[in-house]
């Protein structure tokens, strides 16, 4: 808890509500849609903001304790159902539609795959890398982004490779927002103007 209280110097812990994600993807992710749907996180007491060191768990009881709403968001693979079912007990008769979504997807890369972007990670993919470890999966499914992002990326840089993506949304604007991230966001904007 000391690092994001460090990281974040102790400004989430006076946020109206937290955004609880998986990973610096997610988190980058989130904020700059915000952003390209024309609205600034920060400035609303939104803070959004990866869980995985720690558990979703600690977090969900902190923010109970300050009175921030959250909403956790987490991935679609068995993790993911890990930290719902984990947030499922936490929620004490709260609705479970505002405080937890989980995606439709594996990841969020998945995700972004899926809604036009999935050529960006490709475009990344080393010759080699791809000869060594063929996609054996249809071009444009679920499973087929699921492997360029997952298997033929490097382990590390996913925050780096999220960046193009982003530039590509904020280009083609609100619209291309996915309905899921604008969701989020509308919900937590609503539990802020209802903390407020």
């Amino acid at each position: 808890m000391d690092h994001h209280v460090r990281r974040h110097r102790g400004g989430f812990l006076f946020a109206k509500v937290w955004i609880l994600v998986e990973g610096e993807t997610d988190e980058t992710v989130f904020q700059e849609c915000a952003r390209i749907l024309g609205h600034d996180l920060f400035g609303e007491g939104i803070c959004c903001f990866k869980f995985v060191e720690l558990g979703v768990a600690p977090f969900i009881r902190l923010a109970d304790q300050l009175g921030i709403s959250w909403i956790v968001v987490a991935d679609g693979d068995a993790a993911g159902g890990k930290y719902v079912a984990t947030a499922r007990g936490l929620l004490n008769g709260r609705n479970v539609d505002e405080h937890i979504v989980q995606l439709p997807t594996y990841d969020i890369e998945t995700l972004l795959c899926l809604h036009g972007y999935g050529h960006l990670y490709a475009a990344s993919v080393s010759p080699q890398k791809l000869a060594a470890n063929p996609n054996p999966h249809t071009h444009g499914t679920e499973q087929y982004w699921e492997h360029v992002v997952n298997k033929l990326q490097p382990e590390k840089g996913k925050p780096t490779r999220i960046l193009p993506v982003i530039d590509a949304l904020e280009d083609a604007g609100p619209p291309a927002v996915p309905q899921v991230i604008k969701s989020v966001i509308d919900q937590a904007l609503i539990a802020a103007k209802e903390g407020a």
